[in-house]
């Protein structure tokens, strides 16, 4: 049954660039607010010099300057700022004003993870996963999901209720699956709605409940999921007018949680 879907699973090559993720992006600051932190961070202060790097890096109030991020990365990594190291990994692993370098990223990945940083010991579960410069360890990447899902890091969540789905790194438990997929939800990630959705229409860890899947699939259509919208129609012809109306009020709600 559950060819039907398609959970994305730990050899899910990373199409997005990872400075989409949580490590190295920030809210869109004004020209001012780069100026002031151009100069704290000139003035040694990490955290701008953190801040200024990853407006360098995504063309955030400046032109966008790879090299230069990457030196003010440094700087603020020098200085112990928590989220530098992962921002470096992810230079290195995109080659970003560098050339590519998978073992120069694990390094820094590795730091941000042993220091705490949940993006840090995502990335580093997935350089396990996917045997990027290390053995594949499916064990060892459930480790350091885990440690960031522990920390409501939704990317790691949802890739931890990938591994209980698939029973890679773990035990196959589908409930356990379930439970992660929430989580995953509950913190913004679009693909933990969608299988949430597959769950609840073929009974995978829960029971059948047909409302239900329609509302996850409708919450993962309104968080931009491409797949999701196509499941909701065979649905719909299976609900009456006020299951489609009750699932479409928690799906509005659900859209607004982050």
């Amino acid at each position: 049954m559950r060819s039907k879907y398609t959970f994305i699973g730990f050899d899910l090559v990373l199409t997005l660039l990872l400075f989409c993720f949580g490590c190295a992006t920030l809210t869109t600051p004004t020209a001012l607010q780069v100026q002031r932190w151009q100069l704290k961070a000139e003035r040694g202060d990490a955290n701008a010099q953190y801040k200024l790097g990853v407006c360098l890096m995504n063309g955030q109030g400046v032109s966008t300057n790879y090299p230069a991020a990457r030196e003010w990365f440094i700087k603020s990594a020098a200085q112990n700022q928590p989220k530098a190291p992962c921002a470096l990994g992810i230079i290195y692993s995109q080659g970003l004003g560098v050339d590519r370098n998978n073992d120069e990223a694990l390094g820094w990945f590795r730091k941000a993870a042993e220091n705490g940083d949940p993006e840090g010991q995502f990335h580093l579960g997935v350089a396990y996963a996917k045997g990027t410069t290390v053995d594949r360890d499916y064990a060892e990447a459930v480790k350091w999901y885990r440690k960031a899902a522990d920390q409501d890091f939704a990317m790691a969540q949802y890739y931890l209720g990938v591994a209980y789905a698939e029973g890679r790194g773990v035990e196959k438990e589908d409930s356990l699956a379930v439970g992660w997929f929430k989580k995953a939800a509950g913190h913004g990630d679009a693909d933990a709605p969608y299988d949430l959705g597959a769950c609840y229409e073929l009974g995978i860890g829960v029971e059948p409940d047909h409302q239900a899947a329609y509302g996850w699939f409708l919450l993962a259509k309104n968080r931009g999921h491409d797949k999701a919208a196509s499941r909701l129609a065979p649905l719909e012809k299976e609900l009456s007018e006020a299951q489609l109306k009750a699932a479409n009020s928690w799906a509005t709600k659900w859209k607004s949680v982050r």
